[in-house]
């Protein structure tokens, strides 16, 4: 069973040598991935006994679901607190999905973990239905805000379209980074911005560009 969190340290000695064996565990995890990394792995890699990785942490699923929960903060104060000084709110959702996209080239590895710990624990299932659904809540929010203000014509549902306009930025980043190995360029990031933006009728005012 995957908790939702390990143990809390209680002074500043256990609450450093549970980072470090977070850190620990994070990489190899990256580089061994999820279905070939042990627990012997990461504490051998730290250079301590196995019996301090079990004082904080019951599993390698739980020290996967902490560094999930670390992965999910990250990305979602990424993509939820807009840029500051912008001309234009369309240039503030722009340089919101860039901070999202650059941050999502950060924890790509541990996502494919993620990913594979979803095929063999389905305890992950509800972590990644959780992430998701956070995201989309606060997504939501942000349309219906923009929609007091600019009424849609049509009718356009915010959950149904925060789901999808997320999940379009997130199926993008994630085929670039995971699936083709490679680097979303400016053109793909104005591109998503635009689309977002025309969906929601949010004017495209790109203000003066450098």
């Amino acid at each position: 069973m995957v908790t939702s969190r390990g143990t809390a340290p209680r002074t500043d000695r256990s609450s450093r040598r549970r980072q470090e064996i977070l850190d620990s565990a994070r990489r190899v995890f990256e580089e061994r991935g999820y279905l070939e990394a042990t627990v012997a792995d990461i504490v051998d890699a730290l250079g301590v006994a196995r019996g301090t990785f079990y004082t904080y942490f019951a599993s390698k699923d739980e020290v996967l679901q902490v560094l999930v929960n670390d992965m999910s903060d990250a990305l979602f104060d990424a993509a939820t607190h807009l840029a500051q000084h912008h001309e234009t709110p369309y240039l503030a959702l722009e340089a919101t999905i860039r901070q999202f996209v650059h941050s999502y080239r950060e924890w790509a590895a541990l996502i494919r973990n993620l990913e594979q710990a979803l095929a063999y624990n389905s305890d992950f299932l509800a972590v990644r239905q959780e992430i998701r659904r956070r995201f989309s809540q606060q997504l939501e929010s942000v349309i219906r805000r923009h929609q007091a203000r600019v009424p849609d014509p049509d009718g356009l549902d915010p959950n149904t379209a925060a789901y999808a306009l997320g999940g379009m930025v997130d199926d993008f980043v994630h085929g670039a980074y995971l699936l083709t190995n490679s680097e979303p360029t400016e053109a793909d990031i104005v591109t998503l911005s635009i689309i977002w933006a025309r969906a929601v009728l949010l004017p495209v005012e790109r203000g003066i560009q450098e």
